[in-house]
């Protein structure tokens, strides 16, 4: 049987490899796909020395490619994440990234389990002459759901739909007002008027607006495709009593003040959850959002505490923490931050 598997394996890592003697083109040795097989010989040949079967790629990212390998003697699968040196073409900081994984392979063990819990097992790091190999535990994708509601998405997530994350904000009055007043607060066009009337607006307004949240005015409120125009609309019909009183009024100022408000909010309720790097301030785009945001989704909560433990007490900041770098374990969906390279 260990024979069979032997040569099913071999067939498998062999079948549709190019075949230098048979091709009817030219073979440039300098191009993009002679580089990446290059590439993937290297690592299949790294894999047999280290113990390991090459199953295949699980995935590329900014800083190296991931491939599933499996232990020749054991059967156990594991992720062998690649990083190529800078000096061969790799990134920068490739070699931080190697020093980030071997810091979390030696410590994990002596920090608190509901912190460590959000860092990978890394099993091995070793250096080659090209390329980084780091061992660790196999993973899968957050869902889709959990990306858009608590994540900055990547380039590979924009298109995921913000809907359900957008109606939990929306049902909390504390978190509207916020939004509202966050808008509000040094907003240009306001502030180019009357003094009285800005004041008056701030004081008025954000409850006005959210009473017509809580009473449902089903025949204005679309929060699936527009919120941040629909509320933005809300805000302006609720504020017209006072700007007309404004004797700088000018008849295309509540369409100007309408496009003023709608990046603010936009940015208050498309922010991530999940600071994009620990250490960050509210008022910045990495940092944390709103708290009465936060609040609502106390599914990241331990994620972050996790990520100020590392920061407070490792000295060791998590940064660039999107929808690509972080994945869950099988079986308990637990998050575990992936890109370890970008902590410093």
């Amino acid at each position: 049987m260990k024979l069979l598997l032997e040569n099913w394996r071999k067939f498998v890592n062999e079948e549709g490899s190019f075949d230098i003697n048979n091709a009817e083109t030219a073979y440039d040795p300098g191009s993009p796909q002679a580089r990446e097989d290059a590439f993937v010989a290297r690592v299949k040949q790294t894999a047999d020395k280290l113990g390991f079967h090459y199953v295949g790629k699980l995935g590329k990212g900014q800083m190296g490619e991931v491939f599933l390998v499996e232990n020749k003697e054991t059967g156990e699968r594991n992720a062998m994440k690649v990083v190529t040196h800078a000096k061969d073409g790799g990134p920068d900081t490739s070699e931080q990234e190697a020093r980030n994984y071997r810091y979390a392979m030696e410590n994990k063990a002596s920090m608190p389990e509901r912190y460590a819990r959000y860092l990978p097992d890394v099993y091995k790091v070793v250096e080659e002459d090209k390329d980084y190999y780091i061992l660790m535990e196999v993973l899968e994708d957050v869902p889709e759901r959990v990306k858009s509601d608590l994540f900055r998405l990547n380039d590979k997530d924009t298109d995921l739909s913000r809907h359900e994350k957008y109606d939990r904000i929306f049902r909390d009055p504390e978190a509207v007002y916020d939004i509202i007043t966050t808008a509000l607060y040094g907003n240009l066009i306001l502030s180019q008027g009357s003094r009285d009337i800005m004041k008056k607006i701030l004081i008025e307004v954000p409850n006005k607006v959210i009473k017509r949240i809580i009473d449902n005015d089903e025949s204005i409120i679309d929060w699936e495709f527009l919120p941040a125009q629909t509320l933005s609309d809300l805000i302006v019909e609720e504020s017209m009593e006072y700007l007309k009183q404004d004797p700088n009024w000018y008849d295309s100022l509540p369409e100007a003040f309408k496009d003023s408000l709608i990046e603010s909010i936009q940015s208050s309720i498309e922010k991530q959850i999940v600071p994009i790097h620990q250490g960050h301030g509210q008022v910045s785009i990495a940092g944390r959002t709103e708290k009465s945001i936060e609040k609502l989704f106390p599914e990241a909560r331990q994620l972050m505490a996790a990520m100020r433990y590392f920061h407070d007490d490792q000295k060791w900041q998590p940064k660039d923490v999107h929808s690509g770098n972080v994945m869950v374990r099988p079986m308990t969906k637990s998050f575990v931050i992936t890109d370890l390279g970008l902590f410093n």
